[in-house]
């Protein structure tokens, strides 16, 4: 800045100007260059575009929704291993009387209806399970034939499709 105002000085006093002193020029170029400066050292003010964000709406919504939604999980979890404890599973044995089957499987909504096998034993076909308690939809797969359990309760699904059923 000095070398500007040595520069303008230098060409007032080569220069006469009517009715204005050289040191009145000069002042007012100075006072315009340290206005100029000023601006300069003054933060870069940019045009509103995007509204400001506000942090207190995420705080409300952690301490209104998150938060109590994670202390009913917890608490939902808490409660699931407490009744398992409470009813632990119980082991079922499905057994059927099949002295000419060649094959004998088990179908139900506890195996995804997807068919395990039952082992014989002296015409008896019979497979263990652990079952929790409730309440199972199954039938047998006898020679690659569905057969309901005739010793249980049958109930008919939406599908008009009947199960036998057995409640632990």
């Amino acid at each position: 800045m000095e070398a500007l105002l040595n520069f303008v000085s230098y060409k007032l006093q080569n220069k006469k100007i009517s009715g204005i002193k050289k040191e009145e020029i000069l002042a007012v170029v100075q006072q315009e260059v340290y206005n100029k400066v000023e601006k300069l050292n003054q933060p870069l003010e940019l045009p509103y575009v995007f509204p400001k964000f506000n942090f207190s709406l995420i705080q409300e919504v952690t301490q209104y929704v998150v938060l109590p939604l994670v202390v009913c999980i917890f608490f939902l979890v808490l409660t699931f291993r407490v009744v398992e404890k409470i009813h632990p599973a119980v082991t079922v044995v499905f057994q059927s009387y099949q002295p000419t089957a060649q094959k004998v499987e088990l179908v139900g909504d506890f195996t995804g209806w997807q068919p395990i096998k039952l082992s014989r034993k002296n015409g008896f076909w019979e497979i263990k399970v652990k079952l929790k308690p409730g309440q199972y939809r199954y039938l047998y797969i006898i020679d690659n034939v569905p057969q309901l359990d005739p010793a249980k309760e049958i109930l008919e699904d939406m599908f008009g499709n009947k199960n036998s059923v057995i409640y632990v």
